[in-house]
């Protein structure tokens, strides 16, 4: 349900959960690497979503919750691209690639 609330951009509806009486009793490791995910996600931060993924790798290993953690990074990674370079009509990949501070092959690639 929480994966579900994230995919939907429904981060408020995430810490809602978390904080009732249900999400408190069944907090883990898992919840907390939604929670997280979640922030990443209503932040638009690539890094932070990184971040997250690197520090709950063991938790997020399941194939169901990896494909989609890897749609949603897509999702971002191509909403930050598009937020830099809309107001332009022409772009440097290597600036861009400097505000979202990925590397420049992976902002290349997208």
């Amino acid at each position: 349900m929480l994966m579900c609330k994230i995919l939907l951009k429904a981060n408020e509806d995430v810490f809602g959960i978390l904080n009732s009486k249900m999400g408190v009793q069944n907090q883990s490791r898992g919840t907390e690497a939604l929670k997280e995910i979640a922030t990443a996600n209503k932040n638009k931060s690539i890094v932070e979503f990184e971040a997250c993924i690197e520090k709950y790798k063991e938790e997020l290993q399941d194939s169901l919750i990896s494909s989609h953690i890897k749609r949603l990074y897509t999702q971002l990674l191509e909403d930050n691209i598009k937020k830099i370079i809309m107001p332009y009509s022409r772009v440097e990949i290597d600036c861009v690639a400097k505000l979202i501070g990925l590397p420049y092959a992976k902002v290349l690639a997208k």
